[in-house]
């Protein structure tokens, strides 16, 4: 897929967005969903398994179910972004600086030889811990972690060679900072 394309499939798709209030979580179908975002960026044979997996969610909670579903993920994604948004606008100086400028608030060695040691299924694909299946949910958040783990503020750290590094990323987007920087740079020229 060009970049031409996929600008026009982000546009179609983000069109959707426009036609809904965002605090009313009634009209959820209106938003594109993860599905419609992805399958127009990926491969027929990720499509496929993609439209595989909502069917196979879909016959486990139903219908409903599977809406109920979606708009509870919706309402907590909204609610963990108006908690970040109100942090970060406090201006009271009377909070000590508790996080260190360099460095994450977490052993990045550790998390990522548990990932790539413990998380990785042979098949492909990464789980959340040791004796449950692989799923796109879980191989996207366990690289996600990866990324962050190998990307501090200041530095990089590797474990193992080199081909285990992964791209950074936006650590509220959760998407590569490449592709954040694309989507604003495109959407402040076409605004």
């Amino acid at each position: 897929m060009d970049s031409s394309q996929m600008k026009t499939n982000y546009k179609e798709l983000f069109e959707s967005i426009k036609r809904c209030e965002d605090h009313d979580l009634n009209h959820v179908s209106y938003y594109p969903s993860v599905t419609t975002i992805l399958s127009s960026t990926m491969s027929v044979q990720s499509v496929v398994a993609l439209d595989k997996w909502k069917k196979l969610k879909t016959s486990q909670l139903g219908e409903k179910g599977f809406r109920d579903y979606q708009k509870n993920i919706l309402s907590r994604g909204k609610l963990l972004h108006l908690n970040i948004k109100n942090f970060l606008q406090t201006k009271d100086e009377s909070y000590p600086q508790l996080i260190p400028a360099n460095k994450w608030l977490f052993n990045q060695r550790a998390l990522q030889e548990y990932l790539l040691c413990c998380c990785q299924e042979a098949s492909g694909g990464l789980i959340d811990k040791p004796g449950k299946n692989r799923d796109y949910y879980h191989t996207c958040y366990c690289l996600s972690g990866l990324s962050i783990a190998q990307n501090s503020l200041s530095s990089q750290l590797i474990v193992g060679p080199q081909e285990n590094k992964v791209a950074p990323i936006h650590p509220l987007f959760n998407v590569r900072l490449d592709s954040v920087r694309f989507a604003k740079e495109y959407f402040t020229a076409n605004t």
